[in-house]
């Protein structure tokens, strides 16, 4: 016999899976390619990737937190150097 606790964590899983297919991005809006291929202005001391937000005074040399994004949003220089 199938014990209820069994049926309950079937029942989760499924759940579960349910929901994983549903919040999946199916547009696959997800940049296809995660490096640095942006063009960062000269001056650009803190940059917006559209999903993590990098600090630095060279676009080399970067630091950048690592979120998981789902959404990206448009890139952008959020802040500059005075030149």
């Amino acid at each position: 016999m199938i014990s209820i606790g069994l049926i309950i964590g079937i029942s989760i899983l499924i759940l579960g899976i349910i929901i994983l297919v549903m919040f999946s991005d199916t547009e696959n809006n997800i940049p296809s390619d995660t490096e640095n291929n942006y063009d960062i202005p000269e001056n650009c001391t803190v940059w917006f990737d559209g999903c993590n937000t990098c600090v630095g005074d060279d676009p080399e040399l970067m630091g950048c937190t690592l979120m998981a994004c789902y959404e990206y949003e448009e890139p952008m220089c959020l802040e500059f150097s005075v030149p």
